[in-house]
């Protein structure tokens, strides 16, 4: 119980650092690495689905009133359009593997990062639905396959997830 408590207190530290981060100059610098990996995946299924990606740029820049920290340009197509724009929604699962895996006080960290990281922005929208039919099959093709028996598919990711934290020894 008192381990649930102090986790729920470092996820809401977090958010309290992360909005006081917002409000200055350290926001590029705090979200690094969500944006890292949330740029990482958009190269990679962009480049696995034949996008051609530019190689991310993580040079955070100030337009307007907002922060553009980081970006990934590719070649944008029916087939790859929605996949690639959502990818960082891949995160999510890495969030849940790194919080029920990982040993306290770390997995509330990297739990934190990959869920930072999985939130697509405005501009990730405007990708995915830049080919609407295409978009609409993609939805659907992603509602089949969650369909799927969970009994089966959550034990698996979890024995490979426990076999990857194993490997990077924490």
């Amino acid at each position: 119980m008192v381990e649930i408590i102090a986790g729920g207190l470092i996820f809401a530290l977090l958010f309290y650092l992360e909005d006081l981060a917002r409000k200055s100059m350290l926001f590029p610098l705090f979200f690094f690495l969500p944006t890292l990996f949330h740029e990482l995946a958009h190269f990679l299924v962009a480049f696995l689905l034949g996008g051609k990606p530019s190689f991310p740029n993580l040079i955070p820049r100030r337009e307007r009133d907002t922060w553009i920290l980081g970006s990934v340009k590719f070649y944008a197509t029916p087939l790859n359009a929605f996949p690639s724009a959502m990818a960082p929604l891949l995160l999510l699962p890495a969030s849940v593997m790194a919080y029920t895996n990982l040993p306290f006080g770390i997995r509330e960290v990297v739990a934190w990062i990959f869920l930072k990281g999985a939130v697509p922005s405005p501009q990730d929208f405007r990708v995915a639905f830049s080919y609407f039919i295409s978009a609409l099959l993609w939805i659907l093709a992603a509602a089949v396959m969650l369909q799927l028996p969970g009994e089966k598919l959550l034990p698996l990711i979890n024995h490979y997830a426990k076999e990857l934290f194993s490997l990077i020894d924490l």
